[in-house]
Formats: C-alpha cells, sequence, structure tokens
C-alpha cells in the first residue's frame, strides 16, 4: 500500500494496514518536511523499514480495472513508479479556504488555511478557527 500523507493519523493507518498483514510500500507527502513528529519519521523508517517521500506528490493511479501502482513526482522534477494494490488517502488535502478568504481573515501559508493564535482566534476579532478546513 502507499498511504499518502505522513502525519499522525497516516502513521497510524500504516500501522492498521501492516496489522492486516499488507506491506507499507511508501508514505508520499508533499510538504518538504514530514508533518507528524520526526520520531514517527524515523520509526517509519528504521523500525518498520518504510520510506517516507518528501517534497513528492501522487500524479497517476496506475493498472486497467485494478490498481498496479502509483506514478509519483519528486519536488527537483523525477518520476518514479511505486508498485502497490493499495492507496490510502489520510492527508495532505488541500483546504478550501474560499470563506475565509472572502472573509479577509489571514491565511496561514503553511497550511493554506486560516491563520490562528494559540487560543485558534483568526485575524478578525470574534472569528474562531478549530479543526480542519477541507
Amino acid at each position: 500500500a502507499v498511504i499518502v500523507g505522513a502525519e499522525a493519523v497516516s502513521h497510524a493507518a500504516a500501522g492498521t494496514v501492516r496489522a492486516a498483514g499488507a506491506e507499507v510500500v511508501a508514505l508520499v507527502t508533499e510538504p518538504a518536511r514530514a508533518p507528524a513528529a520526526p520520531a514517527r519519521t524515523l520509526d517509519a523508517r528504521l523500525r518498520h523499514r518504510t520510506p517516507v517521500l518528501t517534497g513528492t506528490t501522487v500524479t497517476e493511479l496506475l493498472g486497467h480495472g485494478r490498481l498496479s501502482g502509483v506514478r509519483v513526482r519528486h519536488r527537483d522534477g523525477r518520476t518514479a513508479i511505486l508498485p502497490c494494490d493499495t492507496v490510502v488517502f489520510t492527508g495532505d488535502f488541500v483546504p478550501d479556504h474560499e470563506l475565509a478568504r472572502r472573509g479577509g481573515l489571514t491565511l496561514d501559508p503553511g497550511t493554506r488555511g486560516p491563520a490562528v493564535d494559540g487560543a485558534l482566534r483568526t485575524s478578525r476579532p470574534g472569528v474562531f478557527a478549530v479543526g480542519s478546513v477541507l
């Protein structure tokens, strides 16, 4: 299986896939740094021997009638094919920030969602943002 995302939920999904007896070929994530805690990424790479491909996107699902692999593109333009029969989408979603943008909220360039402080306040008084914006 290829896991799209490298967040905490992605690592949990990889564990579930392994517990079911399947192999995890790689965790693939667009950000240049895996968003999960460094210890989780190190655990995936060393203990489970699972590559965590950062700066990488899945560009194509391959196969006819049945998945046989995915094509990925690395940030430097290189492409590769990862053989697999399963893809688990767990993260790396691009938020739909249209409402926040139209509402004049400051957007976080890293998450592309509303920017918040430690109390989840946005740039507009009385407006809070909590959870994922999808």
